[in-house]
């Protein structure tokens, strides 16, 4: 497994487009990685979150499959 992976966040609906790429360790855990995505971004976590990979659907509290 590779020491680092990239990842590329496209904000949709935006004009001009959002996007960040960066690097991260593929260790991390989903809560981890939500935590990266609010630095990179510049949020302050004030919002519940939800990520989507493939049919995994990683909420904040809950996992669960579509």
């Amino acid at each position: 497994m590779p020491s680092t992976l990239t990842f590329r966040i496209e904000l949709l609906d935006t004009e001009p487009l959002v996007a960040r790429t960066f690097k991260a360790s593929p260790d991390m855990s989903m809560y981890q990685f939500h935590f990266i995505v609010q630095i990179v971004m510049g949020w302050h976590n004030c919002h519940l979150y939800q990520l989507d990979v493939g049919d995994l659907r990683i909420r904040e509290k809950s996992i669960e499959r579509s």
